[in-house]
């Protein structure tokens, strides 16, 4: 079984990354997470984008389903994801002022609903640290609603999501501009 150093030199000479490929035994997971997300082709974020516009349109389905349709807030994620993937798909052009100018607003939409989704986090937390959302059960034992683990969930999953496609983001647009491609 190859180790991990071993296929990450793989993936850096199939990648033509000759630095990848020296350096791969001194660097940990994440940061071969990150350099693995080194694209070559010229629309590989716009296009990794329709993917994230996908999940979450899927993700704020499920939240609103799963939390009863009761509650319309339940598809934010969605609404993002619509947004992200409107902004993702005129991104994919040949003319770079274009594509610049819709992933740098894919980016922002994306800054915003992390920071909103960590904010409704955080309150979330203090919520169950303050016993709120608590349903006694047959048994005696305090838990917490469906629904509202439904929706934390949901927002987790947002958070998580929209942090990492900013980091990638922000990530290609300093190689970009480092590059000089730009």
């Amino acid at each position: 079984m190859a180790g991990f150093g071993q296929v990450l030199r793989a993936a850096g000479a199939r990648l033509g990354n000759e630095a990848f490929c020296i350096n791969a035994q001194r660097w940990s997971i994440s940061q071969a997470v990150i350099l693995a997300m080194d694209c070559r082709e010229r629309f590989c974020l716009a296009k990794l984008t329709l993917v994230l516009a996908l999940l979450l349109v899927a993700i704020g389905l499920v939240g609103y389903i799963g939390t009863g349709s009761l509650h319309p807030t339940a598809l934010i994620p969605a609404w993002i994801g619509l947004a992200l993937g409107i902004c993702g798909f005129l991104a994919i052009s040949p003319n770079e002022r274009r594509r610049k100018l819709f992933m740098h607003i894919n980016v922002t939409i994306a800054l915003l609903g992390f920071l909103g989704s960590a904010a409704e986090i955080v309150r979330n937390v203090l919520a169950i640290r303050h016993g709120m959302h608590q349903v006694p059960t047959a048994s005696g034992v305090v838990s917490f609603s469906p629904e509202f683990l439904i929706a934390l969930e949901s927002k987790v999953l947002l958070a998580a999501l929209l942090f990492i496609y900013v980091i990638l983001c922000v990530r290609s647009f300093i190689v970009a501009r480092s590059s000089g491609k730009v």
